[in-house]
């Protein structure tokens, strides 16, 4: 069993249902959003700070926010074109593997 298989498995194991699976198109742009926004404040952790115009505490988190921002809008967006190579191999992946099996009461429903 690799990684994929026990984050798939996980849930069904303990019956646990999510009320909505997100679709193959919204895991992949969320991930191109999350490695976008992690890029730009690996970047902006590069540049010194001059003392002038620094915020503190309140100038980091709203510059986080502000990547958070502007990564999920450029993911959105087709940004780097990630998503779209990331959500073909997903779903390459699940046509080669076969699908999980869950137990005929809590997932019949999910077929």
């Amino acid at each position: 069993m690799n990684a994929i298989d026990g984050i798939v498995r996980a849930p069904a194991a303990t019956g646990a249902r999510p009320a909505r699976l997100p679709s193959v198109s919204e895991v992949a742009v969320k991930f191109e959003s999350l490695l976008v926004s992690q890029m730009l404040n690996a970047m902006q952790n590069t540049v010194e700070k001059s003392g002038l115009l620094d915020g503190g505490c309140a100038e980091e988190t709203y510059r986080e926010m502000l990547n958070q921002a502007l990564s999920d809008e450029l993911a959105r967006r087709g940004g780097l074109g990630l998503a779209e190579q990331i959500a073909n191999r997903i779903r390459e992946y699940q046509a080669a593997v076969p699908q999980v099996q869950q137990p005929a009461t809590t997932g019949a429903h999910l077929k």
